[in-house]
């Protein structure tokens, strides 16, 4: 019986928390999108930054931050029981 319950709650958390994992793989994956379709529609533009250490260090620290909100979103929507 408490283990029926218990996978229950589970259950009702991730249907829960369902929203908020779809948000962060959205919000994850728009900037690796957006750098490939800026890549296509104007490669001279996304050449500088692929070209310099200015741009390959804005890249980088643009995918840290990414990661890092990801990673917040993924500790917000555990939940322990």
């Amino acid at each position: 019986e408490v283990i029926r319950e218990r996978m229950r709650i589970n259950n009702k958390l991730m249907a829960m928390t369902a929203q908020g994992r779809l948000q962060a793989i959205l919000i994850g994956s728009m900037p690796l999108l957006l750098l490939v379709v800026m890549s296509y529609i104007v490669p001279g533009m996304m050449n500088t930054f692929y070209n310099s250490v200015f741009g390959i260090m804005l890249l980088v620290g643009a995918f840290v931050l990414v990661g890092i909100g990801f990673w917040v979103i993924k500790k917000i929507l555990t939940i322990d029981i």
